[in-house]
């Protein structure tokens, strides 16, 4: 109990601590609203009893200006509480609120970009992630409101209480029961809706990924060739909405059950506060002033006390989301992300007895892998699908770590080199090359756009490297046309081969010392894939440059081919020394052969 006390408190501190760093006067601005409408809500009270007394007992002439008095007062304090408030919350609080969410949303995405890839293989680290995206947002803000609830209460309170006290003590034990009943029951009500809304998250992320399948453009075609696919993706949109279906019924009927018992005591005591006072006013005892009085406080007071009561609650629930936050936020990045020996240029990749399996799986996918490249040779990994080979770039990029074995990098281990300085010296093209809704130019760079002379030179001659320089500079806004009509109609719309030359391009204008190129031409054609070999070829002279690729024809001149197959090198050497062995890489290359018409030994 007492550590998840200390946790509850470690969490929303640090969430407070956050707010205030951000936005120092968002949580004043917060706490000065709370303060104001708990001061004006006993304020009218207050004078509402006076009014109603003076009414009833008054008999000289100024009574009715002091009424009048009273009533200008209690108007103005009115209106110029509505006009600050509803300035506050529609104007101040929203504008704050978007700069801290606007602010998480960023650390979650920044964070998210170093945490290691072992964890994107775990459907867990998905869970928590899209927990701490919907959530952490709104819990900012609801931190907020639930601690100036509490103070804003107990300001009331102290109000409201002294006068209930003072006018009818018995009033308080009423007050009493209520507050425990509620305490009782609110508790169990909070573990019930945190506990919802976990069960609910894994099918509402399938509810969204079916969204986001049919929201795509690119998918489009699909849907309309293949008809009844379409009823696979609904179905399964379907499924994961039954299973919300079958969560909101399981965790609804006992919501429903104890927020009607709360209901209930709550009703129940305020009948009786009322026939209690009714009972006083007929027998004389209570002024007309006095009863609406008494009758208010004990309302709001049951319903302050009841907040208050909230609050651990609430704080406890607030802290669960948090967790989620501070888990991504608190994450330590790799040790040699950005400690260890800066590098600016690869002379030498060594792969000694690397063995690999992915997180959460036993099936070993390398195994016993070792092989060499040096500054300025061009070597190729070819293999039949799902032998290692693009497993190995995911190790040779730094983003999986190898079970066993050792990556030698001019002579040092990798691990001893900061990770961010080794990234910024490999020039990568995957197999499944990603595109962004933003700028040619910014898909290209893959940084900010500075919009110099220097930069448009870069894109430029990345564009005329690949052929599409004359096609990018015909657009509307050339190099900064966005790459998508998704948002509007200014964008440009790119095959699938010119995409994987603007993914060409990014190797180009970064000049890395160590290219890898996954399948690089598998959506090019012929001629383009011809010419793209030999530019590869040309741009490699004094680098080192990795070939994954299942096209034979293009990979006959490089210095040294390694054969997969099954996670294992079978067969390694030059072309020639290959097909005399007439083993795995003599049938490939044989098949392809036939399968095109041009045979080459």
């Amino acid at each position: 109990m007492l550590n998840s006390l200390k946790k509850i408190i470690k969490n929303n501190k640090f969430m407070l601590s956050y707010i205030y760093n951000l936005c120092p006067s968002h949580i004043f601005i917060t706490l000065f609203v709370s303060v104001m409408g708990s001061f004006s809500s006993v304020l009218n009270l207050f004078i509402t009893r006076f009014i109603i007394n003076a009414i009833q007992t008054g008999n000289d002439d100024k009574l009715f200006c002091t009424v009048l008095i009273m009533i200008l007062f209690l108007l103005i304090v009115n209106l110029v509480y509505i006009l600050i408030n509803n300035y506050i919350q529609k104007i101040v609080i929203p504008r704050n609120t978007q700069i801290i969410c606007s602010h998480m949303q960023k650390e979650l995405f920044n964070k998210s970009s170093i945490i290691k890839m072992k964890y994107y293989d775990n459907p867990d680290f998905f869970n928590t992630f899209s927990m701490a995206l919907q959530q952490s947002d709104e819990r900012a803000q609801d931190v907020l409101n639930t601690i100036n609830t509490f103070i804003s209460g107990l300001f009331s309170i102290g109000a409201l209480f002294g006068l209930v006290v003072l006018l009818e003590p018995f009033l308080v034990i009423l007050v009493i029961i209520n507050v425990f009943v509620s305490f009782y029951i609110n508790t169990v009500i909070t573990k019930l809706q945190h506990n919802f809304f976990k069960d609910r998250i894994q099918p509402q992320r399938e509810m969204e990924y079916s969204g986001y399948i049919f929201y795509r453009m690119e998918n489009a075609k699909e849907f309309r060739l293949h008809k009844n696919f379409n009823n696979v993706l609904i179905d399964k949109l379907c499924n994961a909405s039954d299973k919300i279906i079958e969560v909101i019924k399981s965790y609804g009927k006992k919501l429903v059950l104890y927020s009607w018992m709360q209901a209930m005591v709550s009703n129940v005591i305020t009948s009786v506060t009322l026939v209690y006072l009714v009972f006083k006013v007929i027998k004389r005892k209570l002024l007309i002033g006095d009863f609406v009085t008494l009758s208010s406080s004990a309302q709001q007071l049951s319903v302050h006390i009841s907040e208050l009561i909230n609050f651990f609650p609430q704080m406890y629930e607030h802290s669960l989301y948090i967790g989620n936050f501070r888990a991504f936020i608190e994450y330590k990045s790799p040790s040699n992300y950005n400690h260890g020996m800066r590098i600016s240029d690869i002379n030498s990749v060594e792969f000694k007895n690397i063995c690999f399996s992915y997180p959460f799986s036993e099936a070993e996918i390398l195994k016993d892998i070792s092989f060499k490249i040096k500054k300025g040779e061009k070597i190729a990994i070819v293999g039949e699908n799902g032998a290692g080979k693009s497993t190995l770039v995911k190790l040779l990029t730094g983003l999986y770590e190898a079970k066993s074995g050792d990556i030698i990098v001019n002579r040092n281990n990798i691990n001893t080199y900061e990770l961010n300085s080794y990234r910024q010296c490999i020039g990568v093209a995957f197999q499944d090359y990603k595109m962004f809704a933003v700028s040619i130019a910014e898909n290209i760079l893959m940084r900010r756009l500075n919009k110099t002379e220097e930069d448009e030179k870069l894109v430029i001659e990345g564009l005329k490297f690949v052929g599409l320089y004359e096609k990018v500079m015909k657009l509307p806004e050339g190099i900064y046309t966005k790459m998508t009509k998704e948002f509007n109609n200014e964008g440009a719309v790119f095959s699938g081969g010119e995409i994987q030359k603007i993914a060409l391009a990014r190797v180009y204008v970064n000049n890395c010392s160590l290219i890898i190129l996954d399948e690089p031409s598998s959506s090019l054609d012929p001629l383009s894939e011809y010419e793209m070999f030999n530019k590869m070829m040309q741009l490699s002279q004094n680098k080192c440059l990795v070939f994954i690729s299942h096209h034979l024809k293009h990979i006959r001149n490089v210095d040294h081919i390694y054969v997969f197959s099954k996670g294992s090198i079978i067969e390694d050497g030059t072309h020639n020394v290959l097909m005399e062995k007439r083993g795995l890489y003599f049938n490939m290359y044989n098949k392809q052969v036939l399968e095109t018409g041009s045979f080459s030994n």
